[in-house]
């Protein structure tokens, strides 16, 4: 069974049917997680929720749940995600971790964790 027919999420940035690195390819302008990059407009892409149960609009709950991010590092997220990536663009193992590799740098996420770093 296909991994996306579950019901779980897809770290697809964009379905457009194109192969390559990040940087080229055009990513929507349209809101996405701002730790695994996944837009919101993927079904199943809930957001999630700050400790007290309100809803977070910058992450999707499989990030953050409830106060709780669920990654560490980048490296993480690509370990998790790669695979949903690759399903949904066709891309292969290595371009899927390329891609993620260039995307998650420039999300909030991660951005303020390099600066809490510095």
């Amino acid at each position: 069974m296909p991994l996306l027919d579950r019901g779980e999420r897809s770290h697809c940035a964009r379905d457009d049917g194109r192969r390559g690195d990040a940087e080229e390819r055009d990513l929507p302008a349209e809101p996405a997680c701002q730790c695994c990059g996944t837009s919101f407009s993927v079904p199943h892409m809930e957001r999630g929720a700050d400790a007290d149960g309100i809803e977070n609009p910058a992450y999707c709950k499989w990030c953050y749940d409830q106060g709780t991010f669920a990654y560490e590092t980048m490296d993480d997220v690509i370990e998790t995600s790669a695979p949903y990536l690759m399903e949904a663009t066709g891309m292969s193992l290595d371009e899927a971790v390329s891609f993620m590799g260039a995307l998650l740098p420039t999300l909030d996420h991660w951005r303020r964790e390099d600066n809490d770093r510095s």
